[in-house]
């Protein structure tokens, strides 16, 4: 039996608006953006990696206008290369928000919004400026923070669920989401599932960053996370990167969110 992300299309629809963006008739997959580098924290969110679909599409119509480019001449390539250019795309966190945004409304008819706290902010100004504008705010930390999720056990997964992983200090890969898509199970027993996440490999070049998904083969479910089949792209385990991120992260947790 397969368990699929959302009972309605809300939340397989964000996640096809980013996996088959379309521009001027042209369709790929929205690239990775992240904006650490940058400390844009203040800017909108289609500038900072937390933009929707929609929004992403428009800022580029508009950034086309402004410089003269015809984007209906573009090939699909030059599109994303267009759009990568001007530091537009989506970060892991952005992308889950917004797939999960559209899972809570659709299952409790209420806003993702209403739930999120961020216990991390300090600030009270910056506090209340999160609860505002919760897209721009929301990161890997505060999605994992135990004020808004808890852990699952791997016999319990559910779509919807994120699987969490925090950084070593010391290491170069960053803090990152993945979302279950997809849950197969055979006796009301998981034995695999689907999973996707907006990511750069050091293989992926310029512009072939963004959206990807994989498969997780459960091979026991008495082993930790990273001891299961991981693939994707064709790779697995220790030469798929996302699986090598897994095992290096100083944590790996599955976990759902309290409003789910």
């Amino acid at each position: 039996m397969n368990n699929t992300l959302t009972r309605t299309t809300q939340a397989r629809d964000i996640i096809a608006g980013f996996e088959q963006m379309t521009i001027a008739g042209k369709t790929f997959s929205c690239p990775y953006f992240n904006n650490k580098r940058s400390r844009a924290r203040a800017a909108l969110a289609v500038m900072i990696g937390k933009g929707t679909p929609d929004a992403i599409v428009q800022e580029a119509m508009l950034l086309a206008k402004k410089h003269h480019v015809q984007l209906a001449e573009l090939t699909e390539d030059a599109l994303k290369t267009f759009l990568v250019e001007h530091n537009l795309g989506i970060d892991c966190s952005g992308f889950a928000y917004h797939v999960l945004a559209a899972e809570v409304q659709a299952k409790t008819n209420t806003s993702l919004r209403s739930c999120l706290s961020f216990p991390l902010v300090t600030n009270p100004f910056r506090r209340i400026l999160a609860k505002l504008r919760p897209a721009e705010n929301t990161n890997v930390k505060s999605l994992g923070h135990d004020n808004n999720s808890q852990v699952v056990e791997l016999t319990d997964i559910h779509p919807g669920d994120m699987v969490i992983l925090f950084s070593q200090t010391q290491t170069a890969f960053v803090d990152h989401v993945l979302l279950v898509t997809d849950v197969v199970l055979e006796n009301d027993v998981p034995v695999s599932f689907s999973y996707a996440h907006s990511y750069t490999w050091p293989t992926d070049g310029k512009i072939h960053h963004g959206i990807k998904r994989g498969q997780v083969l459960i091979t026991d479910l008495t082993n930790s996370l990273i001891d299961q089949q991981w693939i994707e792209a064709g790779q697995t385990n220790k030469e798929n990167y996302t699986w090598k991120s897994l095992s290096d992260a100083a944590y790996v947790g599955l976990r759902r969110l309290r409003c789910l």
